[in-house]
């Protein structure tokens, strides 16, 4: 049975309304319930508090009053990504930036609040039970669309640490990547790469134009110092080289181009050795700032397909753009071509 951990300040009319408003509506809908003063252990009440968010499906939060123990729950929530459903008397009580995520309001000085609340309630755990969600943010119903068609497997807040896109690339035999600065991977790992290069996995990136008015904008967006971006290419750019240089004998192959325009979207798509491919593709939103992302991982045929064929329209468009080559091997991809589905790049 799926659970909700219920956010909301701890007084007597408070108490009145989670015992017999908001646990009953919740509980009707197939959910068990429990806040803070439900858990009897041993252990410090923040530590509780915190084992309950993570281990719970969903998220409901009273924000009447602004109460800050309130809000320091709510941020725990969303820092793992949690779905989110935020109810309040008032939205004079609900932050700016949280006014972004749909919110149940509720008068109990109204005669038919209750039956009101708990139909509403239940409306809102349904579309929580079929929506996509990303730190509490649930998409409509077209990226919903796209998402179930395209077959997505999980969906990762961009500073997560995503075992299976690990696992995946450090068992490749060809590692493809688009993003403005490039697989930084290849730093943390560089023993790794090394005996993937020697045991002939290839690699093709493409990566930012170095100093270009795209990644001047990026800096400036990311509040970075003029020039960092492009530091970082030219790092990426070495560390392949250095594959090659000290592994001269090696069967792998690097190959590094540029763009001097926007992408939006990411792709990182790894081939093992039977030549199966997973990908992974991170979207940005519409104000590009990294931390603003997330990450697709895909595990159907379409969405493969999907990653595929943007990677080789992207890859052959800058064919006269080299950076960095390792070998005379070209990249040559022979799938057919399908339609770029445009709904990634208007998140």
């Amino acid at each position: 049975m799926k659970s909700v951990f219920v956010i909301m300040p701890f007084k007597d009319f408070f108490n009145e309304y989670y015992n017999h408003v908001y646990k009953p509506a919740l509980e009707g809908c197939g959910y068990t319930v429990e806040r803070a003063d439900d858990i009897f252990s041993p252990t410090p009440i923040l530590e509780d508090i915190r084992n309950s968010i993570k281990k719970s499906d969903v998220i409901f939060c009273d924000m009447t009053e602004k109460n800050a123990n309130v809000f320091y729950e709510l941020g725990l929530a969303h820092s793992i990504g949690k779905p989110v459903i935020l109810i309040t008397q008032s939205l004079d009580d609900v932050p700016f930036d949280l006014r972004q995520i749909r919110c149940l309001t509720y008068n109990p000085l109204t005669t038919m609040w209750k039956s009101k609340f708990k139909n509403d309630v239940k409306k809102a755990l349904k579309e929580v039970e079929k929506g996509i969600f990303y730190n509490g943010t649930m998409y409509g119903n077209e990226m919903q669309i796209v998402f179930n068609e395209l077959g997505i497997k999980q969906i990762y807040p961009k500073a997560a640490r995503i075992d299976s896109l690990e696992r995946a690339i450090l068992s490749a035999k060809e590692f493809r990547s688009i993003a403005y600065v490039g697989d930084t991977f290849a730093e943390y790992h560089r023993d790794e790469y090394k005996q993937l290069f020697k045991n002939g996995t290839s690699f093709f990136i493409l990566v930012g134009r170095e100093y270009s008015d795209f990644l001047n904008e990026v800096e400036a967006m990311e509040n970075m110092k003029k020039g960092t971006v492009s530091d970082k290419i030219k790092n990426v750019k070495s560390e392949y080289a250095r594959l090659k240089e000290e592994n001269p004998t090696g069967k792998g192959t690097v190959e590094i181009r540029q763009f001097n325009t926007e992408f939006r979207n990411s792709i990182t798509m790894c081939k093992d050795e039977n030549g199966n491919t997973t990908a992974w593709l991170t979207v940005m939103f519409s104000n590009r700032r990294a931390a603003d992302s997330f990450m697709l991982e895909f595990d159907s045929e379409r969405g493969l397909e999907y990653c595929e064929s943007y990677f080789k329209k992207m890859w052959d468009l800058h064919s006269d753009d080299v950076l960095y080559k390792s070998s005379g091997k070209s990249f040559d991809l022979p799938i057919k071509d399908i339609a770029i589905d445009d709904s990634f790049t208007t998140v």
